[in-house]
C-alpha cells in the first residue's frame, strides 16, 4: 500500500487568463438491448475571459457516427443533470501554508439514447472550445479545443457492454519536488479487463471552431486531430518530472515527482478487453498545474496488517514527508516499546488490543502524528503439503494439514465444484478422488479467534500422454541436418530420448538431428513423463532417414610455399565420386580441367578451392592455403661525391622488403663516423652528418637487415668518398 502524496487542490488562474475548460470525458451505460444512458462530465475554472466558457452550456451536443462507414446517424442533446458543482478543496498534507483561492466547477450532462447499434458499432463525439492559453506542453494552446469520444461496440464484438468509468477526479494541482500517486483507476460494469496508458489529448472545435463556432452543434467525425506537443513533450512525458510519470497498465496508478512549475494538458486512456478482444477506449483529458508546496511532515501507518499472525508484528511507514520518525507500540508493560527506524517490528508480550503511534518530524519543527489500533492474536496459518500429481485411473489423494493451529481451531476442507465441505477423518487425513482430469482447487480453512484463514493450492490429475512425429521421411546429402518436433497430447513435464540406430542423439523436445554416415537410418523416440500415468511411450520409425552418398573433394598441389621468382603451382584433381569439379583461386574461377598450372601475380597468401558435385546432387569442397614468399633485395653503391653539386652527394643503400636496419660506417682506423636505423636518410660525408667533413678515402660499412619474414641479413663492404 502506497501513500498518496498529492495535494488535491485546483489552482485558480488569473482572471485575465481564466474561464477555460479544464477537462472532460464521455461514457455510456447500456441499460437494455437498444437503450443507453450517455454521460458527459465537463470541468472548467470559475472565472471567465475572451472565448472562455463563462458558464456551462445548457445542453451538450453529441454526434453519433456509424463505426463502419463514419456516416452521421444522428445528433442528440444532453441536458444538465443538475446545477454545476464546485469541487471541494482537499488538502491532505500537514504543515502546508494557507492555500490560494481555488475554484473548479463540474457539470454532468446525461440523457437516454435509444439506438439500434450497427454490427460495426458507433462513435459518440462531443467537442467544445477553449483550452487555457497557459498550458506549457502544447503549441499555441489557446487555438485548441477538446474532443471527448467513446465507442459503443456492435454485434461484431458483443451485444451488451458498458464503458469503463474513471473512479476519481484527479487533482489539477501537484506539489513540485514531492513524490505523488495519482489514482486513474476505472471501474468496468461488465467486469472486463482494463489496460491503462498515457495518451495524447484530442483537439476539437477551437477559437474558430468547427464551422466557425467554438460550440459546434454537430461535432465532427473521426478520425480526430490531436494537440501538438511542445518540444521535449509527448504522450510518455506530458509533465516535467523526475522520476518521470509512469502509469501501471494494470491498475491505472500513476507515480512520479513533478519538477517544474506550470500548467499542463494531461491525457490518460483506458482500454477495455473481453476475452482478449479490444472493445473500446475511453480518454480522459484533464489539465494539471504543478505548484510549490511548503510541506515538512506527513505521517501515515500502513493499516493493512493481517490478523492472527502471532506476537511479532511488522509495521510499515507510509509517511510521505519527514526527516525522522518515532514509533510507540502501545505496550503498557514497558517504556522500551519505541523505535526510530523507518519501518519497525515489535514483539508483544501477549495478545490484546494495542494503540500504535507514529510521529513524523520535519526540519522546521513541524510534526505530524498518525495512530492506529491493532489486535494481537495467536498465529493461525493453514498449510498442507500438496500430493504429487497422479493419473486419472489410479488417483487417490490424501491431505493432512500441518499449519499453525490450536486444538480448538476448526479445520475443514473445501474442494471447488463440490457442493459440500469435506471434513477429515479421525486420523486428521482428508481423502479425495476427482472425477475429471485437469486442475482442482483444494482449500484448507482454519477458524479461530474470529479469524478465518484459508490456504488454497491446486491438485492436478493427468490424462494419458501420447504423441506423433510431425516430420515425414527425409533424405539429404551428408551431413544430414534436420529439426524434428512432436505433436503431443496430454504430456506433462516430459523427458525425451531421440535415438538413431539405437544410439541416443538428443534429449531435447525439438532436436536438431545431424547424421554423417550414409545409408538408411531408423528413428526411435522415447518419451517419459513424471505423471506416473504412462511412464514411457516409445515410437519407432524404420528407415525414416536416408543419407545420400557424397563426393570427396581433393587436390594434389606440387608445393604450398614458393618464391616470388617462381610463383607457379601445379594442381591435379584427385577427388572421389565427383561428376564435375571446379577450381578457384581467391574465389576467382580458374579451371574445371583434370589438371592446371596456376601462376600467381604477387607475393602473399592465396586460397585454392575445389568444389565438386555428385550425380545425386551432393556437394563437397576443400580449401588449401599457399604462399608466395617475397625475397629481400639490397644494393649498396661503392662510392659517392659529397661536393654539393646535387649529384651523388649522399650515400645510402637501396633495400627492398626490409623491416628493420642497423647501419654503421667506420673510417680506416675503425672509428665510427656514421650510424642510422633508417637507410633512406643516407650519409652526407660528414661526421655523424653534423657538419664536420670527413676526408676523402675508403670507409667500411656494416649493415644488419631484418626482412619482413623475420630473417636476418648481414652486409659488410667499403665505400669510397671523393670531393
Amino acid at each position: 500500500m502506497r501513500s498518496l502524496l498529492t495535494i488535491t487542490i485546483l489552482l485558480l488562474c488569473l482572471q485575465l487568463q481564466a474561464g477555460h475548460l479544464v477537462g472532460g470525458e464521455i461514457s455510456y451505460r447500456q441499460i437494455s438491448g437498444d437503450t443507453y444512458e450517455i454521460t458527459l462530465r465537463m470541468y472548467r475554472d470559475c472565472y471567465a475571459g475572451p472565448f472562455s466558457v463563462q458558464r456551462f452550456d445548457s445542453v451538450a451536443y453529441v454526434s453519433i457516427y456509424h463505426g463502419g462507414t463514419n456516416n452521421l446517424m444522428r445528433v442528440m442533446k444532453l441536458h444538465q443533470s443538475d446545477d454545476s458543482t464546485r469541487l471541494p478543496l482537499i488538502v491532505d498534507v500537514p504543515c502546508l501554508p494557507d492555500p490560494p483561492d481555488l475554484c473548479i466547477l463540474e457539470m454532468i450532462y446525461k440523457d437516454t439514447l435509444h439506438l439500434d447499434v450497427p454490427p460495426q458499432g458507433v462513435n459518440l463525439v462531443n467537442q467544445r472550445c477553449c483550452r487555457s492559453p497557459n498550458s506549457l506542453n502544447i503549441v499555441n494552446p489557446g487555438d485548441y479545443g477538446s474532443t471527448y469520444s467513446s465507442f459503443i461496440p456492435g454485434a461484431n464484438l458483443t451485444t451488451f457492454n458498458s464503458a469503463p468509468v474513471f473512479n476519481q477526479v484527479p487533482p489539477i494541482a501537484l506539489c513540485v519536488g514531492l513524490d505523488l500517486e495519482l489514482d486513474y483507476s476505472a471501474t468496468d460494469p461488465d467486469g472486463d479487463s482494463l489496460f491503462y496508458r498515457l495518451c495524447t489529448p484530442l483537439h476539437g472545435a477551437g477559437s474558430g471552431g468547427a464551422g466557425g463556432t467554438p460550440f459546434p452543434d454537430t461535432p465532427a467525425a473521426p478520425p480526430f486531430d490531436t494537440v501538438s506537443w511542445s518540444t521535449g513533450y509527448g504522450p510518455a512525458y506530458q509533465i516535467p518530472s523526475n522520476p518521470a510519470f509512469k502509469i501501471d497498465s494494470s491498475t491505472g496508478i500513476i507515480l512520479g515527482r513533478p519538477s517544474q512549475l506550470g500548467t499542463y494538458v494531461f491525457g490518460v486512456c483506458v482500454q477495455e478487453f473481453r476475452n482478449g478482444v479490444l472493445l473500446g477506449e475511453n480518454r480522459r483529458d484533464f489539465q494539471m498545474t504543478a505548484t510549490q508546496c511548503d510541506v515538512e511532515a506527513a505521517a501515515a501507518i500502513d493499516s493493512a496488517i493481517e490478523e492472527c499472525i502471532g506476537l511479532e508484528i511488522q509495521f510499515f511507514n507510509l509517511s510521505t514527508l519527514g526527516q525522522s520518525f518515532m514509533w510507540n507500540f502501545g505496550d503498557p508493560t514497558t517504556t522500551d516499546d519505541t523505535s526510530s527506524k523507518l519501518n519497525a517490528s515489535y514483539l508483544y508480550p501477549d495478545t490484546g488490543l494495542y494503540t500504535i503511534r507514529l510521529v513524523a518530524m520535519g526540519i522546521e519543527g513541524c510534526t505530524d502524528t498518525s495512530f492506529m489500533e491493532y489486535r494481537v492474536l495467536p498465529k493461525i496459518a493453514p498449510q498442507y503439503n500438496v500430493p504429487e500429481p497422479d493419473c486419472f485411473d489410479r488417483q487417490s489423494y490424501d491431505f493432512r494439514h500441518d499449519g499453525y493451529a490450536r486444538p480448538t481451531t476448526n479445520v475443514r476442507w473445501v474442494v471447488r465444484g463440490d457442493t459440500i465441505e469435506m471434513l477429515p477423518d479421525e486420523t486428521g487425513i482428508f481423502h479425495q478422488k476427482f472425477d475429471s482430469v485437469g486442475f482442482h482447487y483444494v482449500t484448507l480453512v482454519y477458524e479461530d479467534f474470529g479469524c478465518v484463514k484459508e490456504y488454497v493450492d491446486t491438485i492436478e490429475v493427468f490424462a494419458n500422454p501420447t504423441f506423433d512425429l510431425i516430420e515425414e521421411y527425409a533424405e539429404s546429402c551428408p551431413p544430414f541436418k534436420m529439426p524434428y518436433s512432436l505433436s503431443e497430447q496430454n504430456v506433462y513435464k516430459p523427458t525425451y530420448y531421440w535415438q538413431v540406430n539405437d544410439t541416443l542423439v538428443s534429449d531435447s523436445a525439438r532436436p536438431f538431428i545431424v547424421i554423417e554416415h550414409t545409408g538408411y537410418h531408423d528413428l526411435e523416440i522415447v518419451l517419459t513423463t513424471d505423471s506416473h500415468c504412462i511412464d514411457t511411450v516409445t515410437r519407432t520409425y524404420p528407415n525414416h532417414i536416408q543419407v545420400l552418398e557424397p563426393p570427396k573433394a581433393k587436390l594434389d598441389i606440387d608445393n604450398f610455399t614458393t618464391s616470388m621468382f617462381d610463383p607457379r603451382f601445379n594442381i591435379v584433381d584427385s577427388s572421389l565420386r565427383a561428376a564435375k569439379h571446379w577450381i578457384y583461386v581467391d574465389s576467382n574461377f580458374v579451371s574445371s580441367a583434370p589438371s592446371v598450372q596456376v601462376t600467381m601475380t604477387d607475393t602473399g597468401n592465396y586460397i585454392i578451392k575445389q568444389d565438386v558435385i555428385h550425380e545425386n546432387g551432393c556437394r563437397d569442397s576443400v580449401k588449401y592455403e599457399v604462399l608466395v614468399l617475397p625475397q629481400f633485395l639490397g644494393y649498396t653503391p661503392n662510392s659517392f661525391t659529397p661536393d654539393g653539386d646535387g649529384l651523388n652527394d649522399t650515400w645510402f643503400p637501396s633495400l627492398y622488403y626490409w623491416h628493420t636496419v642497423d647501419l654503421y660506417i667506420y673510417d680506416r682506423w675503425g672509428k665510427l663516423v656514421y650510424q642510422a636505423d633508417d637507410p633512406s636518410q643516407g650519409w652526407n660525408g660528414e661526421f655523424r652528418n653534423l657538419g664536420e667533413k670527413c676526408p676523402n678515402g675508403v670507409y667500411g660499412y656494416q649493415m644488419i637487415v631484418h626482412d619482413r619474414t623475420g630473417r636476418q641479413w648481414h652486409y659488410n663492404g667499403t665505400v669510397t668518398l671523393y670531393r
